[in-house]
């Protein structure tokens, strides 16, 4: 007999049973069927309408309550309008419900179920007639609400609640009380007749494993002597054994397997790689590749393994790893036991050691070898030479290293030049002053444009020098409390005549009261001075406004003008050096384009943000945010403060 037709005889006679056993479970699932639709059709929905009902109708009294009270007339009215709307929407589902669990008690032919449904609609009935009554009494009640309001009271008082708790919630509680009996009732039906099904499905069960267990033990006594000649065969096949033939005296099904492993072991000595092509393959990579166990005992290493290392790969074997690393056995611990904690770890930069004492920059990775079962069998690691890209990144340290020298020479040669250039102009503006009060007609005239462009020569080297200090690193603000009001004023006084001159309004809105900052002073007036000295530049007529303002922990100082914009591409390069939106010997406005990286710069050094919004033909609008101190400054009896080096204030 075949295996297969034994174990078709057993699946028979096993299924047979589970038949059985299934006609009565589908018997006792009919009924249990009929409980639960009962229960989702009808009872569980009037239980939740009835509750959705009484809290209806304890809203509409409350609402009438608040109408009759002259309470948020127009609301309470809305809200007794929609608990009534309420109150008859789920009156209607009740009545669905209930007519769906008399239609089901007819189906399954419970006399008892189709009483109860009889008596709920019934309820229903009574319910839906006293609810017609108490909608009329609250549409009288809303009419007296606003032209009456005692009639509205009286009313509440002796029609509206009477008829609530004589003629609503009786009927409503017997029910919903009706439909909980139901519940319980049926909820207790399903509950014992899942509990006998249980019990049947167990004995089936029970049954089914002793018919099982028998079966198998026949089934196992005809194929376990095979069946363990064949694992033994295995076996051997695994220690390397690939001449095995297993010899099985069967003519069912195991006999064919033993004729299969057979044919398989004879494939697999024809097509199975050799250890000597995988030792090929390993030793012809280019990057060092060691084996080692888990306690870190090389196992394997490859050519390239033994040349960084100046020795064969055999005198490798049986070493620490610890020993061609620089960090020694302790590095070697950390490796293995972060590549067996996480399966891996990559490009651990390292340093391998090499023939003669000499080192070699390498990104060691470490990947755990696992077993069938799961077990650790060795930690295969591969050194990648990092000597090339040590290489570039001296070079660049190097390149960096220079370009930081270029750029201080820089800042150094323009500080120094700036210097000197300043110091013969201050003393030609200082004669133009002079002479403009003894000269007249042309001579005043051409003295006066010398001053005008000495003036301009001297506020450019100005800005060049306070850039190039700051580039330097040779600008360290000192933060102290500052009223950003008192500055504000301050820098307005001085530019107020450029302004009037121009015929442009300046205003000061302070938002937020006593606003103060941590912030330089001297920054501070610069930053005022340059961003409302634009503004009065770029602006032809109309108004330039400050606002002061306190934004949770920072100061807010914001300078809106309503000159001529810029355009919105412009934006990102607002802040850079010497950026001017117009350019060439035809712009429309004079300037070295370095007032706002200042601005930038300044406003970054006392660790706040300033940020520009502008549109083209309207306006600008520059925000600096500050970080904002609480209390004004303490007051010093004898002596000031040390500041932070002043910046240079300009016009």
């Amino acid at each position: 007999m075949k295996l297969y037709q034994k174990l078709l005889l057993g699946f028979a006679l096993v299924a047979l049973l589970v038949g059985c056993v299934g006609y009565v479970a589908q018997t006792m699932n009919k009924r249990v069927e009929a409980g639960v639709l009962h229960l989702s059709e009808s009872a569980v929905p009037e239980i939740s309408h009835a509750t959705e009902m009484t809290l209806a109708l304890r809203e509409s009294l409350a609402s009438a309550r608040d109408l009759a009270a002259g309470r948020n007339k127009a609301v309470a009215e809305k809200a007794l309008q929609q608990a009534l709307v309420g109150f008859e929407s789920h009156l209607a589902e009740s009545r669905s419900a209930t007519a769906r669990g008399r239609a089901l008690a007819e189906r399954w032919g419970s006399p008892a179920e189709l009483a109860g449904a009889d008596e709920r609609l019934a309820w229903l009935g009574e319910l839906s007639s006293g609810f017609g009554e108490y909608q009329q009494e609250v549409e009288r009640l809303i009419e007296l609400a606003r032209p009456r309001p005692k009639a509205a009271r009286a009313l509440l008082t002796d029609a509206i609640e009477p008829t609530m708790q004589h003629t609503l919630l009786p009927p409503l509680a017997q029910y919903r009380n009706s439909a909980r009996l139901t519940f319980n009732t049926e909820a207790g039906a399903v509950h014992a007749q899942l509990a006998q099904a249980d019990r049947m499905l167990f004995v089936a069960v029970l049954l089914a494993i002793g018919m099982t267990l028998v079966l198998g033990i026949l089934i196992a006594n005809s194929i376990a002597g095979p069946i363990l000649s064949l694992t033994e065969a295995t076996r051997f096949v695994g220690r390397g054994r690939l001449d095995f033939r297993l010899n099985v005296r069967s003519h069912d099904e195991v006999g064919d397997l033993a004729d299969a492993f057979n044919a398989m072991t004879e494939e697999l000595s024809r097509t199975t790689v050799s250890k000597r092509y995988l030792d090929t393959i390993i030793h012809s990579m280019t990057d060092p590749l060691l084996v080692v166990s888990v306690e870190g005992v090389i196992e394997m290493a490859n050519g390239a393994a033994a040349a960084a290392a100046g020795c064969r790969a055999e005198a490798l074997v049986g070493r620490s790893l610890g020993v061609l690393l620089a960090g020694g056995g302790t590095e070697a611990s950390g490796l293995i036991s972060e590549a067996v904690r996480a399966g891996y770890s990559g490009n651990r930069e390292t340093w391998m050691w090499q023939q003669g004492g000499s080192v070699l920059p390498v990104a060691l990775s470490a990947a755990v070898m696992r077993g069938d079962e799961g077990e650790v069998q060795g930690i295969v690691c591969v050194a990648k030479d990092l000597t090339p890209q040590k290489r570039v990144e001296a070079e660049l340290i190097r390149s960096k290293e220079q370009a930081e020298e270029v750029s201080r020479l820089k800042s150094n040669f323009l500080a120094n030049m700036s210097h000197e250039i300043r110091t013969p102009l201050t003393g030609i503006i200082g004669s133009t002053q002079m002479l403009t009060g003894e000269l007249e007609g042309e001579h005043l005239e051409m003295v006066e444009i010398i001053q005008r462009a000495g003036v301009r020569l001297l506020g450019t080297i100005n800005s060049v020098l306070d850039m190039a200090r700051i580039e330097a690193g040779e600008l360290h603000p000192l933060a102290e409390p500052v009223s950003v009001v008192d500055e504000a004023q301050n820098t307005l006084g001085v530019l107020r005549t450029l302004a009037d001159g121009k015929g442009i309004e300046l205003t000061l809105v302070e938002r937020t009261p006593d606003v103060w900052a941590a912030a330089d002073p001297g920054c501070l007036h610069r930053i005022l001075n340059n961003l409302i000295g634009n503004a009065i530049k770029f602006t032809r007529k109309g108004s330039v406004t400050v606002e002061i303002d306190a934004e949770g922990g920072a100061a807010v100082l914001r300078v809106r003008d309503t000159g001529i914009g810029m355009r919105e591409e412009f934006l990102p390069y607002l802040f850079d050096n010497f950026k001017q939106e117009s350019t060439g010997f035809s712009r429309s406005h004079e300037g070295t384009g370095l007032g706002l990286a200042i601005t930038k710069q300044l406003v970054d050094l006392m660790e706040g943000t300033v940020e520009v919004e502008s549109t083209k033909g309207v306006g600008s609008v520059f925000t600096v945010r500050l970080p904002r101190v609480s209390a004004p400054p303490p007051v010093h009896v004898s002596g000031a403060p040390r500041r932070a080096e002043e910046v240079e204030t300009r016009a």
